[in-house]
């Protein structure tokens, strides 16, 4: 039995409830191919995706099956399949899109600075991606009908090159007025309120909408497009187009191949993001990467998902014995993870030659693997994605770049100290003495993926990097003696043990330790300050 319909079967649960949806919307279909499963999923599931407009998707539908049918079943199919790479990108553009919308909605900013960082630009990615790409299918069919290469680059000639030939309720789901203001940069966002400015012949014409009603827009085009997206979906499975088609087919491109790749590796819960083949010339072999987003497996759930992963990358990727398969792990509840396997390895499992305990095994004995664990903590991933620590000021430095550096046994930040004024080097201790104790009192508050010390105790470790002027060239924060603007790194230790260390940086400046701090000070500075 395939690991992934194992898998679905009995680590996954709403298979069957996925196949009984579907199978009534797509009223020509008789069956689900299992290469689908991935996608419908997420239009069954995903908390954006799953509303994807069904009146749109019988238009594009009926699109499809009127070009088809100026056209014979063999060329429609022909084209279709080596075009397919526009409804992938297509696709996976939707899939980002819909997670800018679950950010903009978890933002709890005013909608003015909602609008301001994600409703216009996810407005204006929603018109030339998706829907960009998908128009872009439909002319290279309708291009096949007249035997005309009838490419066109911009959303704007797209739409034109369609517009007179019978796409109007497809193209009527883009405000055409919002789409010409946002070309020309005519938008402006005043209070609650979006300001369209576009030229309507010699004419200048200004809308004026709410932001509720441009973001009622936003989400309506977005269902929309999904809606054209499934469109092309219904038609590749009821006309029982699979991976074979695809992988058989000389004329599809790589990207085709390795997005149906990609949906071979995926289950209902497990996406399979990317696919990246590296050649290693000095050793002369490869290495294939395969990153899986998953939904917080442990630890002998990822090796298992792994290594069968590294297998089905086996048998599509030629690899040879010389050859490495990484499978790298990404969820929201864990430090991205990874495990590696050698070619010659892989054969003796494909093979039979040994068995998923063994294989596991020898990734064990060879070291070739970091697994984290799942971090089992109730936690808000919002709060955590969007939380910072407030710079610090007085009349005598400023602190910013407050940042986490927890593990599980410490409670630790690091931060950048900018200096407002320098009388001598016993001035700068003075301040920093001050920083550090400013900055002891902060309580910290964890992360989603790992679990480390927090809370609003004392802090163990600060590690702070001290600077005359605040400036962002490169150069003139570095932490080299020839930087004049450097003045000291400290580590402030409760314990006195100083753990982190930099010897390439360390062994060129001028070390003292006072008590609970250690001064790596820029040796120019020490000498003459």
């Amino acid at each position: 039995m395939d690991y992934i319909y194992w898998w679905e079967e009995n680590y996954e649960s709403g298979l069957k409830e996925l196949h009984s949806e579907f199978l009534s919307v797509f009223e020509e279909a008789e069956f689900i191919p299992a290469i689908y499963n991935p996608i419908l999923y997420k239009y069954y599931h995903e908390i954006n995706l799953k509303h994807w407009d069904r009146k749109v998707m019988k238009v594009g539908n009926q699109k499809l099956i009127e070009i088809k049918n100026l056209l014979d079943n063999a060329q429609f199919n022909n084209v279709l399949l080596q075009n397919l790479n526009l409804l992938a990108s297509s696709f996976n553009g939707a899939q980002n899109i819909s997670r800018k919308i679950e950010l903009m909605n978890n933002f709890k900013g005013s909608m003015e600075l909602k609008a301001s960082l994600f409703l216009i630009n996810i407005y204006n990615d929603l018109l030339n991606g998706p829907y960009s790409k998908i128009l872009q299918l439909y002319i290279k069919l309708q291009g096949k009908i007249e035997n005309k290469v009838l490419d066109q680059k911009t959303l704007r000639q797209q739409m034109q090159c369609l517009s007179s030939r019978k796409y109007d309720e497809i193209l009527n789901i883009a405000d055409a007025d919002i789409r010409n203001a946002m070309s020309h940069d005519g938008v402006e966002i005043q209070h609650n309120k979006i300001q369209f400015t576009y030229r309507n012949g010699k004419e200048t014409v200004v809308e004026e909408h709410s932001i509720y009603e441009v973001k009622d827009r936003t989400i309506s085009l977005f269902d929309s497009v999904n809606g054209l997206i499934m469109s092309c979906i219904r038609y590749l499975i009821e006309n029982k187009i699979t991976f074979d088609d695809v992988y058989d087919n000389n004329d599809v491109s790589n990207e085709v191949i390795e997005f149906y790749e990609r949906l071979s590796m995926s289950t209902l819960e497990i996406e399979c993001k990317s696919i990246e083949e590296i050649d290693l010339h000095k050793e002369q072999s490869k290495q294939v990467n395969v990153v899986l987003k998953n939904n917080n497996l442990d630890i002998p759930s990822r090796f298992f998902v792994g290594i069968h992963t590294a297998g089905r990358v086996y048998g599509l990727r030629n690899i040879n014995k010389k050859d490495r398969v990484m499978i790298s792990f990404e969820s929201d509840k864990t430090i991205n993870s990874f495990i590696r396997v050698t070619g010659d390895t892989l054969e003796k499992f494909v093979s039979g030659e040994i068995n998923e305990e063994q294989l596991v095994q020898e990734i064990k004995r060879s070291e070739e693997y970091m697994l984290f664990p799942v971090n089992k903590e109730q936690r808000n991933k919002y709060e955590d994605l969007f939380r910072y620590y407030t710079d610090i000021e007085n009349e005598d430095f400023v602190i910013r770049e407050i940042e986490d550096i927890s593990n599980r046994d410490k409670k630790r930040f690091r931060a950048v100290v900018y200096v407002k004024n320098i009388f001598s080097r016993k001035h700068v201790e003075k301040i920093i003495f001050k920083a550090v104790n400013e900055l002891r009192k902060i309580k910290n508050y964890g992360f989603t993926n790992h679990l480390v010390k927090h809370g609003d105790m004392e802090v163990d470790v600060l590690y702070l990097v001290i600077y005359k002027k605040e400036v962002r060239k490169t150069e003139q924060r570095t932490l080299m003696p020839s930087n004049k603007n450097f003045l000291v790194q400290i580590q402030y230790d409760k314990n006195k043990q100083f753990d982190i260390k930099n010897p390439l940086i360390d062994r060129q400046l001028h070390k003292k330790i006072k008590n609970t701090i250690e001064y790596n000070w820029n040796p120019n500075f020490y000498k003459f300050g």
